[in-house]
């Protein structure tokens, strides 16, 4: 194989080859020499996922069980896995930016040049964790203006040019619509909106009970005088952003 590699062979011909190896009992250890060679194997299937190298490899192995089952054989013959095939929703996914690929990528690249210091540090660290299959939980705040909107709308852009699937979603139907195929939360993943709403005022009562209704500067009185009015409204929103600070610092 590598004397092949070595010849400048196709992908499809080192394809061709390794099937040759596989069904004349040429190779002791099949799914070594893949895991050896496979990159090159799927060369120009990783080419065509943008360089997504297991999305390419997925499609090169799918090519090597269809030339398998003209011998009668299977993958699994040989120890190597069955890749899964993607579903039609993420097909259709994947089909519906695929003509704007050139077009990200300037989107990308024109973000990139206008980033700030702490965008372009967002930016790849969200990037090194998707390129290196790592799991990110990331939590951006900032003032409004500050280019929180912008700059996911450049990491849609960027995931989009590399052949992947993005979902932005908001917890709003508008706030949504800032975003190129954005969707509400609840719409995309099934989350019911009653249960989130439910929680979240849950949430605000108790500790609007604990915190606040013992508080000396909040008048329970039958009166409507304007002071009282007054007090409670302040107590309250002071109770209510001091949540809002508190549920943000869990979030970080």
């Amino acid at each position: 194989m590598q004397e092949a590699v070595d010849t400048f062979r196709t992908p499809y011909q080192l394809r061709i080859l390794f099937i040759h190896l596989l069904t004349n009992s040429c190779v002791n250890t099949p799914l070594q020499l893949w895991a050896e060679f496979r990159h090159k194997i799927s060369e120009d299937f990783i080419l065509d996922a943008m360089g997504d190298v297991e999305q390419g490899c997925s499609k090169a192995l799918m090519q090597l069980g269809t030339f398998l089952q003209s011998h009668g054989k299977r993958l699994d013959n040989y120890g190597l896995l069955h890749p899964i095939p993607n579903s039609n929703e993420v097909q259709r996914e994947l089909r519906r930016w695929a003509s704007q690929a050139a077009l990200f990528q300037q989107q990308v690249h024109a973000g990139w040049s206008t980033f700030n210091p702490e965008q372009r540090d967002i930016f790849l660290q969200v990037q090194f964790a998707i390129l290196n299959n790592e799991p990110l939980l990331m939590f951006v705040d900032g003032k409004a203006g500050r280019g929180k909107t912008f700059l996911v709308n450049v990491l849609c852009a960027w995931v989009r040019a590399s052949g992947r699937i993005a979902l932005p979603t908001a917890t709003s139907a508008f706030a949504a619509q800032l975003y190129p195929g954005g969707q509400t939360t609840h719409l995309t993943f099934g989350v019911s909106l009653y249960s989130f709403t439910q929680v979240f005022y849950l949430t605000l009562t108790r500790f609007l009970l604990t915190n606040i209704m013992n508080s000396s500067n909040l008048q329970l009185t039958l009166g409507t005088t304007n002071a009282a009015n007054y007090s409670e409204d302040a107590t309250l929103l002071s109770g209510t952003r001091h949540l809002w600070q508190t549920m943000r610092f869990w979030r970080v």
